[in-house]
């Protein structure tokens, strides 16, 4: 897609959004030349205490 394609469809979906929501504001803007990093290795998720460790297994368990 080239560059004014790509304008075109920004423009585009902008007014989309418009329609949809009804809000004429952007709420996030895009800084230029942004590039999406991956997450640093030292950074892990370790996941939130939920209470359902096992719950699928328990649930497979109770079908069989």
């Amino acid at each position: 897609m080239s560059e004014s394609q790509q304008a075109d469809r920004t423009s585009e979906l902008g007014e989309l959004f418009v329609d949809v929501t009804g809000d004429d504001t952007v709420t996030e803007h895009q800084e230029e030349g942004a590039s999406k990093e991956p997450a640093d290795e030292d950074d892990t998720f370790e996941g939130i205490d939920d209470g359902l460790d096992g719950a699928v297994d328990a649930d497979l368990d109770a079908s069989a």
